[in-house]
């Protein structure tokens, strides 16, 4: 089961890098396209139900965006962070079917924008509020 994340975990980073080379700068109708969760299906009405730890991993997400303060010399360290859970999502991830192709569909739009933080050089801020923003849709999908 950890090879299949391991596997996962780089598939979609090849599929979030791919989507990721635009070298245009980035404006808000681009976080539209990004940072959305239209391409996710509830379970016929009903949210997915999703293991503890994945849970645990989008709170924790959410509480280091919340206390990232805007300033660029925090960022890296908020992006580090950021990075480091996302990865343990997929480490501690026992989801399986359906669930897990929609927490996947959920998950490269976070991928995507955790690229948009590692290269941020001005208005971070914002950039970190749309990623928070979006992890709280998690709980529109997943219980």
């Amino acid at each position: 089961m950890r090879n299949l994340n391991y596997l996962l975990l780089i598939l979609l980073s090849l599929f979030a890098f791919s989507c990721n080379t635009n070298t245009e700068k980035e404006t808000p109708e681009h976080h539209e396209q990004t940072i959305s969760s239209a391409d996710i299906q509830l379970d016929h009405g009903k949210k997915w139900l999703a293991n503890a730890e994945t849970t645990a991993g989008i709170k924790t997400m959410e509480n280091i965006c919340s206390h990232y303060n805007g300033e660029v010399a925090q960022l890296e360290n908020t992006y580090l962070a950021l990075y480091s859970e996302f990865n343990l999502i997929f480490e501690r991830c026992t989801m399986t079917g359906e669930a897990h192709e929609q927490l996947h569909t959920f998950l490269i739009p976070v991928k995507n924008q955790l690229g948009i933080l590692k290269d941020c050089k001005s208005e971070c801020d914002k950039e970190v509020k749309y990623l928070e923003d979006y992890l709280a849709t998690y709980y529109t999908y997943f219980e």
